[in-house]
């Protein structure tokens, strides 16, 4: 019966949140008589909650599971989606924390390139670029024509920007067989020099830069 209500709930949107919790009571009622099936039902207990927004319950079900059923089969799913959960919470620690557990206990899983992505956008919004941009690399390294990989490049190409290293945007997309329009390499080389020699009130590196983004670019020229 829990699993009509659940099934009931994806199509019909309009009284889904009333099915779920329908759905969510039955599977509580499996839980509670303890015979058969109680991973699964804990299970679907736990993504109830999380459909009906209750991460933290849902967490406490999937923690659950976790200690009580080690060896279910349930066990690569149960781990990915307390990672998204805590993602949803905010939590990012917690989150990169099951992100990596996923990938290290399940390498088979089919979230892998979920939880790379999702553990580089993570290092990414808190500006930890390095950690970010190792994650994003695994990621293009991994399945460099998925479009996993080719959701993250614009990313790396901000982390490079963000350095001020036009030498390294430019090499990296090369690498990878692919290129940056030119006019934003353009841009960057020009910021580079103008960084040095404005903010920097270095000469010494400034001019150097001027004059590789004059040979390079014939010239042209944006202005500050």
């Amino acid at each position: 019966t829990g699993d009509c209500y659940f099934a009931s709930a994806t199509y019909d949107k309009e009284n889904k949140t009333a099915l779920y919790g329908s759905a969510s009571d039955y599977y509580e009622t499996a839980i509670a008589l303890n015979k058969i099936d109680v991973d699964y039902a804990t299970f679907q207990k736990a993504m109830c909650d999380g459909l009906l927004k209750n991460y933290n319950e849902k967490i406490g079900g999937l923690k659950s599971l976790e200690k009580n059923y080690p060896n279910s089969t349930f066990m690569p799913a149960v781990t990915y989606e307390i990672a998204e959960s805590y993602n949803m919470l905010k939590d990012n620690t917690s989150a990169i924390t099951y992100y990596k557990k996923t990938m290290e206990k399940y390498p088979n899983s089919s979230k892998i390139n979920d939880c790379i992505i999702s553990i580089g956008l993570l290092y990414y919004n808190m500006k930890e670029d390095d950690k970010a941009f190792e994650y994003f690399d695994m990621m293009v390294k991994k399945d460099p024509k998925s479009e996993e990989a080719q959701s993250v490049l614009p990313n790396i190409r901000e982390i490079f920007v963000a350095k001020n290293d036009p030498e390294g945007l430019e090499a990296y997309f090369k690498g990878i067989g692919s290129s940056v329009n030119e006019s934003v390499l353009d841009a960057q080389y020009y910021e580079k020099a103008r960084r040095y020699y404005y903010e920097d009130k270095n000469c010494d590196l400034a001019f150097p830069e001027m004059q590789k983004y004059i040979e390079k670019f014939s010239g042209r020229r944006i202005e500050p």
